[in-house]
């Protein structure tokens, strides 16, 4: 039976925009598989790893007969790109399998069930909803989501905490050694009063998902918020995802609140420097000496058979003198997700966290621990 005759185009980007979540292991086989709804003149794929799950929909050119089925999501992606964009791909269902064709290439799926493929059920209304441009909310979620913790026990940690007010959008990440945060204006929410705040945890692998979704364009997107969910809706993709269940720190007390000596300093000069000394740092806890004196930053590290390496940078400041210890990854994935020309340090004392600002993000704050070398 032919279920559909279209261009490579037309099945293998959309399909692409899914597969990213679906592992190659799984304990569910059903969970590996795309699954593919031919319905009238649409083709409805979805993927799924219980946790999240991801759809599209695509307009065909032809009627087809109704039908569901499901078929390995990643070995279906990479047959349709390694296939020509001339000529024409034809799916038919026969003998319990997808045959794929162009030309001379004859490919062959087992099919599995489509009645056993877990599908997110939601409540029928969410507790709140948002309409936002798809450059902002990328822009917010890429400028901090490096901080967020990797399999840590404190699995709150393990995604990006949104706090939403009536007008403003703030997105946190930390995994307890450092801490990001950033905001954005959005329009009005009327599910909110004012004063009120809502608070919800996007799990890492969701919060990856979405920002490859988004593009840097002004096209609009919706976000619906329900109690354990958040549904993300572009023009012809959903994102569902279960949201983490926990309370997460409160972050206005990392922050820090002493007087601090500002300094600034050159980013990409900086950046260079610590991406320099990094290569001698101890593989495992990757911790450098920071000496500011005298309009100077010195950087200097140190490993296990007693290399070293040392990069002097110019800085703003000729009254501050202190020796602080960091993580040096902890500053370059700060500095690496920063584009302004210059950046502005704050601190105190060598036992205090250092604050990096960027001028040209007034709302993003970067709240980084020393540590003992």
């Amino acid at each position: 039976m032919l279920l559909l005759k279209t261009k490579k185009e037309n099945l293998s980007k959309p399909l692409q925009s899914l597969v990213n979540i679906v592992e190659r292991k799984n304990s569910l086989p059903i969970l590996m598989n795309v699954l593919m709804i031919f319905k009238s003149n649409k083709l409805y794929l979805t993927t799924s790893d219980i946790d999240i799950e991801i759809s599209c929909s695509i307009e065909l050119e032809q009627n087809t007969e109704d039908q569901s089925l499901t078929v390995p999501a990643k070995k279906l992606s990479e047959i349709l790109k390694n296939m020509s964009y001339d000529g024409f791909i034809e799916l038919r269902h026969e003998n319990n399998k997808l045959k794929i064709l162009q030309n001379r290439s004859k490919y062959s799926l087992q099919i599995l069930p489509a009645d056993d493929f877990p599908i997110i059920n939601l409540p029928p209304q969410p507790s709140l909803n948002i309409k936002e441009s798809q450059g902002k909310l990328k822009k917010l979620i890429s400028s901090i989501s490096f901080s967020m913790a990797y399999q840590d026990v404190r699995y709150y940690l393990n995604g990006l905490f949104f706090q939403i007010t009536s007008n403003e959008l703030t997105a946190v990440a930390t995994d307890g050694h450092r801490l990001a945060i950033n905001s954005e204006i959005i329009s009005n929410v009327v599910d909110i009063a004012d004063g009120e705040k809502l608070d919800f945890i996007i799990p890492r692998k969701a919060v990856a998902e979405i920002e490859k979704l988004c593009s840097d364009s002004d096209e609009t997107i919706l976000l619906s918020f329900f109690q354990q969910y958040l549904r993300i809706e572009f023009k012809h993709i959903k994102l569902i995802t279960k949201l983490i269940e926990g309370k997460y720190p409160d972050h206005t007390k990392v922050i820090p609140e002493k007087s601090q000596t500002k300094i600034e300093v050159n980013r990409s000069e900086l950046l260079t420097g610590l991406q320099n000394i990094s290569i001698l740092t101890a593989e495992k806890y990757k911790g450098i000496k920071i000496h500011i004196k005298e309009n100077k930053i010195l950087l200097h590290s140190i490993n296990a058979d007693q290399e070293e390496a040392e990069e002097y940078i110019q800085c703003s400041n000729n009254e501050l003198d202190i020796n602080m210890g960091f993580n040096v990854s902890y500053l370059i994935e700060a500095l690496s997700n920063i584009n302004n020309d210059t950046v502005q340090i704050l601190l105190s004392d060598p036992q205090s966290s250092a604050l990096i600002l960027d001028s040209n993000q007034h709302n993003f704050k970067y709240v980084v621990m020393p540590m003992r070398i």
